[in-house]
């Protein structure tokens, strides 16, 4: 799924330069989101929940407060609530313009309803209907 998204993204946006990276493991991945080393991330619900709410594997981590900007089945990606809205807007866009690209994706409408979704995704998403 991380390589569809990187290349559905540099394909409408070039300059976003986008790469996939991966961390060696989810600790890892949660500090590099939260020292804001790492600007987007593709994990499982699951996975999300527990950083948002610190439980499981993340009991004894700070919580990060991440937004969603897309949803791919049980993979969302997410960003940092502190995630420019502007960026997330465009990014959204480029996927939902390259959405037959991928295996599953969320309806836009089960989407607009994602209490954690980013607002510049929403933007979007607001404008746009099934």
């Amino acid at each position: 799924a991380s390589k569809k998204l990187v290349t559905a993204i540099n394909k409408l946006e070039p300059s976003a330069k986008a790469r996939p990276a991966r961390a060696k493991n989810l600790t890892r991945a949660h500090s590099l989101l939260k020292s804001n080393q790492m600007q987007f991330a593709i994990l499982s619900k699951n996975n999300i929940e527990m950083m948002r709410s610190p439980s499981g594997i993340f009991r004894d981590f700070e919580a990060i407060d991440l937004r969603t900007i897309f949803i791919l089945g049980d993979l969302e990606l997410v960003v940092r609530a502190d995630f420019p809205d502007t960026l997330a807007y465009l990014v959204t866009n480029a996927l939902i313009k390259s959405s037959g690209t991928f295996d599953s994706i969320d309806r836009v409408e089960d989407m607009k309803n994602l209490k954690t979704l980013h607002p510049g995704a929403k933007s979007l998403l607001d404008t746009l209907s099934d």
